[in-house]
């Protein structure tokens, strides 16, 4: 879970599970590297040459609408709040991705 402290400009991010880490008031890229840290990829997924050669890794990700969720009562929400206040248009989802690398697996 992401959340955005609007007045302190501040990211709060939080892993789901049994095992509940979270961290607060970070940056941008802060909110971004912790993210990427508690990632976990199984070594058989890179296959052979995940193991002799470097690697890079691209997440994608998609920014998801409030509106979309279909749930009816959710007028009550900051984003809604914001965008009435600022009459912006509704806009397509974001999608992103960010890249890193080159990796190596320790021998």
């Amino acid at each position: 879970m992401l959340s955005y402290d609007l007045w302190e400009e501040r990211f709060a991010v939080t892993l789901p599970g049994d095992l509940k880490r979270s961290a607060a008031y970070l940056t941008s890229s802060a909110a971004e590297d912790w993210c990427l840290e508690q990632l976990t990829v199984p070594v058989s997924a890179l296959g052979q040459l995940g193991r002799e050669l470097p690697f890079w890794v691209r997440l994608g990700y998609r920014v998801q609408d409030p509106d979309a969720s279909g749930d009816s009562g959710t007028d009550y929400s900051i984003r809604g709040l914001i965008d009435a206040l600022s009459r912006r248009r509704k806009s397509a989802p974001q999608s992103l991705s960010i890249e890193a690398g080159p990796f190596r697996l320790p021998q």
